[in-house]
Formats: C-alpha cells, sequence, structure tokens
C-alpha cells in the first residue's frame, strides 16, 4: 500500500561535496540515449526502461541514474526524473527491485543534498522508493546487495524527517554495523575478494563518513550519537581499506583483475584518494616490497622496476561466492609501469560459455590439469569443490623477494595431485616454480597471458623475447625445456561488452609421471 505522507527533508546547512563526478552516460537528449557497459540505448516510450532487447544489468545500471552525478545541466537532470518518474510506475519493472532502488535513493538523495531543490512531487517519489526498498531488503543475497540495501535505508533515515525514516534510519544503522563487522576484512579488503567491488564498497563508506560530518546538526541527539559512533567506525576502517586498494594497484595506477573485475565500473583508485583526502584522510605510507594481506590472500611483492600481485587465498566467503574465479595461485605483474601477466577480467554476468571460461583457471595465470577448473565455477555466480591453500611462506630474502603457497583444488581428481607454487622476485628478473605433486600422468597447462600492448619480437625454441612499443624494451621468458608451447590468441575484458586481443602462451606437459617441477624464468 502505498504511503499517504507529504515527506520533509530535513534541513542541513553544510552541502554535500560531490568529488567523484563520472563521466555522462548520457549520449543524446533527443531521443534520450544512454551508454552503459559500452551498449547505447534509446530511452523514448514506458517499454524502454524495461526493455528485453537489453541485458539486465545495462538495465539496472539505467536505473541507478548515476547520470545525476555527472557533468549535464540541472534542468536536463530534473526533467529525465520526471520522465523517469511518470513512466515507472510503482511497483512495476526492475527499476523498482531492491538494488537498483538502492543505488538510485542514494544517487537522488545525494543530488539533492548538493544544494538541488526537490519540487513536491520528486520528494513524493523519493520517499516511495525508500517505502517500497524497506519491504524487500536482500537477505537472501547478502554481500555487497545488503550493505547497498543497508546504506540506502541509512540515507532515507537521516534526509527525512518521519516516524517512518525514523525506522529506516534503525534498520539501517543495524544493518550497517553488522555488515562492516561481516563484510571488511581485518586487513581492509572486502571479503569478496575482487578488487573492482572493493573499490564500489569503499566509495560507499566513503559516502556514509561524509554524510555522517554533514548530518550532526539536524539531527535529534539520540541520532547524532549512534551517528557518531558509526563515523568513529568509519574513521578506523577507511585507511585500512586505502592501503588494501593501494596493494591491489598496478603501477598504472588502475586495478589488478582478480575474481570479478574489469575497468569503467567502480571509480579509479586515484578518484577514490581524492575523496578520501577530502574529508581529512592521508593516504597510507609506503607499503614496504613484500606485502601480504593474510585476511584477504593476496600478496605484493614490488622490485625496483617489477611488481608481482598474487592471489595465494582460498575462496571466500563460503556462504557467498558468486564473484570469485577459479585464479588459485594465479598472479599479474608489471614492469617500469607497465602491465605484463595479466588475468582476461570479465566482460558479462550472463549465464554461458563465456562467462563460464572468464571465471574458470584457463583464463589465468596457473596450473590446469586435464582441463579441469582449480575450484568448480558453475552457472553465473556458483563455485563448488572449492581449492583450499595452505603452507604459504613470504620472505624477503635480501637479494629477492620469495612467496610459495600449495593448493589442493585438484587432489579430487585421480592424481591425487597437489600444487605449489613459488614466485622470487628480483631486482632484473622474476622465476616462477610450479610443483606437482601426486602420482599419474596428467595433462598439465601453465597460461601466461601477455597484456596487450606486448608483442612477441621472436621466438626461439623455449625462448619467447616479448617487445612493447609503449616502452620500447624486451622481455625474455624461459620455458620447461619438458613443456610444447601453445601461442594463441585471446580476448582481455577491459570493461564490460568491450575486449581487446592478446596474446596467451601456454605451456604444455602432457606425458610426464607425477611428482615433477616446472620453472619459468622472466628477465628484463
Amino acid at each position: 500500500m502505498r504511503p499517504k505522507i507529504s515527506p520533509k527533508p530535513r534541513k542541513f546547512k553544510t552541502l554535500w561535496n560531490q568529488i567523484v563526478v563520472i563521466e555522462s552516460p548520457l549520449i543524446s537528449e533527443n531521443p534520450l540515449t544512454f551508454k552503459y557497459l559500452n551498449f547505447h540505448g534509446v530511452v523514448q516510450h514506458q517499454k524502454d526502461w524495461n526493455s528485453s532487447h537489453h541485458q539486465k544489468l545495462w538495465l539496472y545500471n539505467l536505473h541507478y541514474h548515476d547520470f545525476l552525478l555527472s557533468p549535464i545541466d540541472t534542468s536536463l537532470k530534473h526533467k529525465i526524473i520526471h520522465q523517469w518518474m511518470k513512466q515507472n510506475p510503482w511497483p512495476q519493472g526492475v527499476g523498482w527491485e531492491p538494488y537498483p532502488l538502492s543505488l538510485r535513493i542514494v544517487n537522488w538523495i545525494k543530488y539533492f543534498l548538493s544544494g538541488v531543490h526537490p519540487d513536491a512531487c520528486e520528494l513524493q517519489s523519493l520517499y516511495l522508493q525508500c517505502y517500497s526498498l524497506d519491504k524487500q531488503i536482500e537477505y537472501h543475497l547478502l554481500g555487497n546487495h545488503l550493505f547497498e540495501n543497508a546504506k540506502a535505508l541509512f540515507f532515507a533515515g537521516v534526509y527525512f524527517q518521519t516516524k517512518s525514516s525514523q525506522k529506516w534510519f534503525k534498520k539501517g544503522m543495524s544493518l550497517l554495523k553488522e555488515q562492516l563487522k561481516e563484510q571488511i576484512l581485518e586487513d581492509g579488503g572486502h571479503f569478496e575478494r575482487s578488487p573492482m567491488y572493493h573499490a564500489i564498497i569503499l566509495q560507499g563508506v566513503l559516502d556514509l563518513y561524509q554524510l555522517c560530518l554533514i548530518a550532526k546538526k539536524p539531527l535529534d541527539l539520540e541520532m547524532k550519537n549512534e551517528v557518531h559512533d558509526l563515523q568513529q567506525s568509519l574513521y578506523l576502517l577507511i585507511p585500512k581499506m586505502l592501503r588494501w586498494l593501494m596493494c591491489l594497484t598496478h603501477q598504472d595506477g588502475r586495478i589488478a583483475f582478480f575474481n570479478d573485475s574489469t575497468f569503467g565500473v567502480a571509480p579509479s583508485p586515484s578518484d577514490l584518494y581524492l575523496y578520501a583526502e577530502s574529508l581529512g584522510f592521508n593516504m597510507p605510507s609506503e607499503m614496504g616490497d613484500l606485502v601480504y594481506l593474510e585476511n584477504s590472500g593476496f600478496c605484493r611483492a614490488e622490485s625496483k622496476e617489477a611488481l608481482i600481485l598474487a592471489d595465494i587465498g582460498s575462496i571466500g566467503p563460503s556462504y557467498i561466492p558468486g564473484h570469485a574465479h577459479a585464479e588459485t595461485l594465479s598472479f599479474e605483474a608489471s614492469l617500469k609501469g607497465k602491465r605484463l601477466f595479466v588475468n582476461t577480467g570479465i566482460s558479462t554476468y550472463v549465464s554461458g560459455q563465456e562467462r563460464l571460461y572468464q571465471r574458470g583457471t584457463l583464463a589465468h595465470n596457473t596450473v590446469a590439469i586435464d582441463g579441469n577448473d582449480s575450484s568448480h565455477v558453475w552457472s553465473s555466480f556458483r563455485v563448488a569443490e572449492r581449492a583450499v591453500v595452505y603452507d604459504i611462506e613470504i620472505q624477503d630474502q635480501g637479494a629477492s623477494l620469495h612467496i610459495s603457497a600449495s593448493h589442493d583444488g585438484y587432489k579430487r581428481l585421480k592424481y591425487g595431485l597437489i600444487h605449489k607454487r613459488e614466485w622470487n622476485l628480483s631486482e632484473r628478473h622474476i622465476v616462477i616454480k610450479d610443483s606437482l605433486l601426486g602420482g599419474g600422468v596428467p595433462d598439465v597447462v601453465v597460461s601466461f597471458h601477455i597484456h596487450p600492448h606486448w608483442s612477441i619480437l621472436s621466438q626461439d625454441q623455449k625462448v619467447i623475447n616479448l617487445i612493447s612499443d609503449e616502452v620500447h624494451h624486451c622481455v625474455q621468458v624461459a620455458f620447461p625445456q619438458e613443456a610444447q608451447l601453445y601461442v594463441e590468441s585471446y580476448d582481455y575484458a577491459c570493461g564490460f561488452n568491450k575486449k581487446k586481443k592478446g596474446i596467451c602462451i601456454r605451456a604444455c606437459i602432457s606425458n610426464r609421471e607425477l611428482p615433477y617441477s616446472l620453472q619459468t624464468e622472466v628477465k628484463w
């Protein structure tokens, strides 16, 4: 039942400071045309907001209303808001599902808090959206969905001043306290282990902190005290989350592609650092040459010119692995500021072979056995038979940095196989050693995906020389003598529905009895 009330917002003396300004997704005003996930779509009629011609994720983005955070004309923003209200009656369509509801509620409130005065119809619609969200919290999905629900309820409870909004405030506050404790690990990482989602959640946490700062004066004493406590908790949390993001960022300043990660979805690290600084946070000091994020299961090793980022953790959280990949003991590497070895990233959430492949082991820089994944990824967001990582060693050996770990993901196969990987990084040298323990003669594939800005200069038996036009230098990669090398093209997913061609080198062995070891050397 629709709420019968004329809601009034609280009066805030401090305006919202929108630091993270996105590029406008609006392509054309007439007809109204948006670009999301690298696809264009015209929105003229009521049916266009829920068109089956678009992927569900595209429609979600359409209903987020992040155009309000872009530098387009204010009158046009209100025109689009009113078109949305007219063509999306409650409670029909994608726009009234809880996740797009949550993001749109926050975007509207941030926009209105920035000094823009909403009219009565906009306030009524916003209140109805908050009311609708309160009735359909995504307890069944948990994770980032539940966090966004909680954040939106908190924003709604602070913005409006009614009996219902007081309930939204209490529910949102309770959920936030619970979910921040659950979802942000002790090392500062988001528990879904995706740099992309970590950046999204970090922006949400910074938004919460800013709202705490500007909401103090208009609230009653009880609410002020609760907001103060939340602010203090966020104050301790944000530096750890910033440090985690810095650890999982390449030398080019952009995120690594572990688990569900790609470009163009989350704010860039530089935008988030700028946002944090505007709120009074200092960037973390030097992290050191070797950093182990123990709770998340990632390690960062950096020499003068090279960087290794390694996944040496088990899949987690166990009850919500939807954004996890079968990438155990995979790694990415940069050299002289440019990416060299990369995981392939993601370009779709649509169920099918492409989604399965991008989540699978062969799409990552690690070892696959008999074509199996180290953890069994299935459907779009499911994982079974998960690899467990153990025997982790992280050492600064002076002349080199050493990382090693083992996993049991292939123990379920007839070979009872254990995969151990070691990385040694020195000033001009990376050595990767893979030890395969067990019995039998499996088909082994070790994959090395090369970033698209590198090409093969020459190949001599087991040595491949790579060259990049961007950095004007060569890299030599020497593979095991017993391996058969295959060079093939692969799709580097640098955004949703956006790919570039790159080179993948696969070192294959199919005639050796376990146990044995393989060694790959990278020199520059």
